[in-house]
Formats: C-alpha cells, structure tokens, sequence
C-alpha cells in the first residue's frame, strides 16, 4: 500500500512539471511574438475573425454560418469587444487554448498507468505542438483538439466509476463543444459514446445503461439543435455543417498524386455573400451551387470516392506513419501484444481501448472527406502516449528503466520535429541537417529572415492607413511564387481596412474588373518582376522593396 506521504509528493511532482511546462509554453511565445504575431498561413483565419466581428458589432444574422467552427468566433468575438484588435485577438485565444490544452493533456496522462518519468517526457511533448498550434496555425485545429482532449478524458473516467454519476451530463456538454469546435465533432461524438456503451455493455457485463445512454444522446442534440436550426434555415435545406459538402465536391476533392486546388482562392472573381463579409471564401460552397444550379457537385461515382479514400489514406501514411510516429506505435503495439500476456488483457482497459477507437475513428472519418495532418494531431498524441505504455510493459522485467525513457524520447523527438521546424521556418519543410543545426543553434536569426514578409506587411498595413475604410471593393493579382499566399494577404487588407475583396486573377482584364466594379487592384510581386498593368490605373501605393503596388482602376 503506498503511503499518504508518498503520494503527496507524486503530485507536488506532478503539479511542479506543469508549471514548468506552462512556464516554457509562455516563454516560447514571449520569444516568437515579435516575429510571428502578424503570421497567418491561410485564408481561413480572416473568415473566424469577419464572423468574429459580427457577433461582435451585433450582425447576428450575418455571421450564422454553416462552413465555421462557430465556437471559435463567440470566443474570438468576447477578445474583439474587450478592444483587442482582430489578428492579435486571434492569437491570444490560441494562446489561452494551448494553455489550456497542455493542463488537459496532464489530466489524461494522470488515466494511463505508467512511471512518472514517461510521463514527464510526454508532458513536456505537448509543449512544441501548443507552440505551432497558437502562433502559426491560426485556425478551429487547436479549439478541436483541446475538446477532444477534454472529451476522451471523461469519457474514460466515466467507464472507470460507470457506479458513479457525478459528471453524467459533462459528458453532451462536452460533445456539444466537440461539434461547435469542429462539424465532425457531432458524429465523432456519436461513435465513440455508442462505443463506450458497447464497451460497458459486452466487456464489463454492464447492461443496465441504455437510458442513460440515450439520456445522454438527447441531452447533446438538444443543446446543438438551436444552432442546425439556424444554419438549416439560413442554407434553405437541413443541415449539420455544409463543410464536408464543400470539401466532398468535385471541385475540391483530390485523388492520389493530385494536389487541393480549392475554387474561389484561384484565378476567378467572385461576389461575397452579403455586404459585410471579407470575400466568397466565407462561404465558399455558395460559389459552386451558384455554377452547378443550385448544388455542389458531389462524387457520385463509388469509383472515384473509393480515389479519394485512397488519396486520403496516403496522406494519412505519409504524415503520420511513414517515418514518423505512427510506424513505431504499430510495431511497438505488436511487440507488447506478442510478448506479454498481460498487456492482452490491458488493452481492453478503458484507457487504452477508448484511445484505440478514438485514433481509428478521426483517421476513418477523415479518410472519408479531406485530410490534413494538422487535423489529426490527437492521434499523434494517443500514439504517444499508447507507446510509452507498450514500452513499459516491454520491459517492465529489466530493473533498468533507462531504456525505455531513452527510446520514448527519441521517438518524442520525432514526434516534434515537425512543429518545431514551422515554429522554425513557417512551414514543415524539408531542410538540411547543417540548416536545421544552425537554425536551433541561432533561432533569432532564422526567425528573422523565415518571418521578414510579416515585417513587411506590418509596414505595408502602414501604407494603407490614410485611405478611406469600408465600402471599397478590390482585387488582385495572383503570383504563386510571391513568398507569403497572396489570397491571404489581400484578405488581411481587407480586414484592417473594411474592404471587400472579389479575388485574384493570374492576368489582368480591365473590362472584367469594370463589370465587378473593383475600385483597386493590388499587384503582389517579387521585386525584380515586372508586371504591365491598364494604362487608365493609377499607382496610389508602393512599398520601399516594390512587392505590393496599389491601383486605383477607374471604374466608374
């Protein structure tokens, strides 16, 4: 029996890594903000931060929307009414999120029967995830990923004390946040309850449960039913997200050895769907209902829907399994599975078995649509963590534990290679061994030249400060080979300055932006680039290196 004392100073232990992890997640966004506050690596930041501000200026009829993480934008939105302004509004809310998400991933691995060591290791893990998650992928990712912790956590707790019913309704609560944070959240939540209650039915011989079971299921649609009324009224037809349409149409979906080329961020000009939104990318399946009659082009053929399963799980392989992680979970799960009896009979432990659905049911379900590896961020975790229990239990007979800590940091290593190089860089690209080295050796310096576009940018925001704000409508040219995505850039212009913008084209058609009635056009370019524009534009704004000219086009 382990003594009060002893477990006393397990948790002052505990309770003392936190502190230091939270500590190093701080100091690390003390030491990125300077470079990274004004960084943005999709247009889809600025479709959260339009919503964000209709909820906050009371344009509650506008900002309902069927394609955004609503949660993300009623949070983002109590930032904007306390007068923080957008982009900085958005990166504290991430801030906070992965403060928070760090303190829930403590709380599940305290679940999980292992030595302390392991779990520090894994603590410490989250930390670089936190740090790329807040202050470079401003999106609905880090929001999911924090519910989703939070969910798994009761959902194991709940089928540890099933004669306990302190948290019954925590549970709907938590799904409802599942399913604000992210669509998929609604059938994620679905399975995995059905699934403990199959798990509680079949593996513990539980079978008294169904009514809270169900209980439980009309609590969760209760609570997200008044927001599926909205959007189901607003989209004219029933729906729980219009996401997944958009991303199964045949405009969208790409299969294997294709690269996503979203419409609407390409080469057309496109009206917004009311007065006060950025661009059409705020609802972007509205563009193809508008060229396809009335609805996207969904994939109909099941041999083309089985190409895109197909190029999702490649995807799926490629990030998190091919070289990383992933592959060592896999064999690490066999090697404990064929050497020890015991851990046969663990796996079928709350814990790990949820873990196991949980990582089977987000890759599935993202198979089916659109992958991305930010999207599955929980499996790399649960991956994690189920693997320092397979290497405790491989060699839970040496006496040695230096082993075990010694290959679980290696593969934590792995692990966090990725969002340590796009804390790094600004993206998961491949570099040298010599250039990773000296980046880490001399991060201010890497930070300085991999982030000087947001240098630029701030200064380019400058510039714009003297025209007039709100019912100006632009556009621009599209260069893919500018540094920063230049949808974005121009989104982020028309955010600061309460512009529309229609899109970007690859040339330049005057008689096409007459029809749009487009008041500027904003050429993004390499410096050294040349590009002939209409001789009726009028040059109104340059930056010092020449990268962005504004013009004014002369339309009526």
């Amino acid at each position: 029996m382990i003594e009060s004392g002893t477990i006393s100073k397990q948790e002052d232990s505990n309770r003392i890594h936190l502190v230091i992890s939270q500590f190093l997640f701080l100091s690390g966004i003390v030491f990125l903000w300077p470079f990274t506050r004004l960084y943005f690596d999709n247009p889809d930041t600025f479709q959260y931060l339009s919503l964000a501000r209709k909820y906050s200026e009371g344009n509650f009829h506008l900002a309902i929307n069927a394609y955004w993480s609503p949660m993300l934008s009623w949070l983002i939105s109590l930032l904007l009414i306390a007068g923080i302004p957008g982009l900085i509004a958005f990166k504290f809310m991430q801030i906070m999120l992965g403060s928070f998400m760090i303190y829930q991933w403590k709380k599940l691995l305290d679940l999980f029967s292992m030595s302390k060591w392991s779990r520090v290791i894994l603590l410490y893990t989250a930390v670089p995830f936190a740090l790329s998650y807040a202050m470079i992928h401003t999106s609905a990712d880090l929001l999911f990923l924090f519910s989703l912790l939070i969910f798994i956590r009761l959902l194991i707790r709940d089928l540890f004390h099933s004669d306990k019913r302190k948290h019954f309704y925590l549970l709907p609560f938590a799904g409802a946040f599942l399913y604000f944070s992210k669509a998929f959240g609604a059938p994620l939540f679905i399975f995995m309850l059905s699934a403990a209650e199959l798990y509680r039915h079949y593996l513990k011989n539980d079978r008294g449960n169904l009514p809270l079971y169900f209980n439980r299921l009309t609590i969760f649609l209760l609570i997200i039913a008044p927001w599926i009324i909205l959007i189901s009224f607003k989209q004219g037809h029933f729906t729980v997200s219009e996401a997944a349409t958009f991303n199964l149409s045949q405009e969208v979906s790409p299969r294997a050895g294709q690269t996503t080329f979203l419409p609407v961020l390409h080469n057309q000009l496109t009206e917004p769907q009311d007065s006060l939104a950025l661009s059409a990318w705020e609802a972007p399946g509205e563009t193809l209902r508008e060229d396809n009659s009335g609805q996207p082009e969904e994939i109909s053929e099941f041999r083309e829907f089985l190409k895109l399963i197909n190029r999702n799980l490649l995807s799926i392989w490629y990030y998190d399994f091919s070289r990383q992680p992933g592959i060592v979970f896999l064999i690490l799960l066999a090697i404990a599975l064929i050497l020890r009896t015991k851990f046969r009979d663990e796996i079928r432990h709350p814990e790990i078995f949820l873990s196991l659905v949980l990582i089977t049911a987000v890759y599935a379900g993202y198979s089916l649509i659109l992958f991305h590896y930010r999207y599955s961020w929980i499996c790399m975790f649960l991956m994690l963590l189920i693997s320092a229990v397979c290497l405790e239990r491989i060699f839970e007979t040496s006496q040695n534990r230096i082993p075990v800590l010694v290959i679980l940091s290696a593969i934590c290593l792995l692990a966090i290679k990725r969002p340590v190089k796009e804390v790094l860089f600004s993206e998961d690209k491949d570099v040298s061994f010599f250039h990773l080295r000296m980046s880490l050796a001399s991060p201010i310096t890497a930070l300085e030249v991999n982030f000087r576009p947001e240098k630029e940018l701030k200064e380019i925001l400058e510039l714009f400060s003297n025209l007039p704000d709100e019912s100006m409508r632009f556009a621009s040219l599209d260069n893919p080979a500018f540094d920063r995505d230049t949808y974005s850039r121009s989104l982020m212009i028309a955010y600061n300055k309460r512009w529309q913008f229609i899109g970007q084209r690859d040339s330049i058609n005057a008689n096409e932006l007459a029809e749009h009635i487009i008041d500027y056009f904003i050429v993004w370019k390499k410096s050294h680039e040349n590009v002939e524009v209409p001789e009726n534009f009028e040059q109104i704004l340059k930056d010092e290196k020449g990268t962005m000219i504004l013009y004014k086009t002369g339309s009526p």
